[in-house]
């Protein structure tokens, strides 16, 4: 339920908002497909995204949060009144470790990348995932390898070699699909 997904993860970061005079200003269709996903690991993904928006206007701003129907998938857009990143490190993002914060380890949207990417999203590709959670090291941390979560292009119909990726990724499985 993705309506109810982004008002728990504004229920989690309202006290960050409020004492930083940070408003919300969300959008969410009616017609959201349903999807089949880990509530858990989405709201981890939107809180990671919430708090870098919200750390990134320390004077205030506004954060607006849209959910939207896209040829039968969802898209959220989160976008934030921020100073922005600037155009020469936007590449690297999603690199572990990388951070543009003083306070920031780098971890929160190569996490999230790899979430989304593990229910279907943008790509999958099992060498960077597996690199991913060698850097994070956490024993609560770990993958779920599927074969069919190694599609690299939907459009084009690219993948990943499947037995390539859980290979790479069974060191790090919490369970198998």
């Amino acid at each position: 339920n993705i309506p109810s997904l982004i008002e728990d993860t504004l229920t989690l970061v309202r006290p960050n908002m409020t004492k930083q005079r940070i408003f919300v200003k969300k959008t969410i269709a009616l017609d959201l497909p349903i999807i089949e996903a880990s509530h858990a690991h989405l709201q981890q993904v939107c809180l990671n995204i919430a708090m870098n928006a919200i750390d990134a206007m320390p004077q205030g701003g506004r954060l607006t949060l849209v959910a939207e129907s896209v040829n039968q998938h969802v898209r959220i857009t989160v976008a934030d009144t921020g100073a922005g990143i600037p155009p020469d490190e936007v590449p690297r993002v999603f690199e572990p470790f990388f951070s543009t914060k003083a306070r920031g380890i780098g971890l929160g949207l190569a996490l999230a990348r790899a979430i989304v990417e593990n229910h279907g999203g943008l790509s999958s590709h099992g060498k960077w995932l597996a690199g991913v959670m060698k850097l994070v090291g956490l024993t609560n941390c770990g993958t779920l390898p599927d074969f069919g979560n190694f599609v690299i292009d939907k459009k084009t119909g690219e993948e990943y070699d499947r037995y390539q990726g859980v290979q790479e990724l069974m060191p790090f499985a919490k369970g198998v699909s």
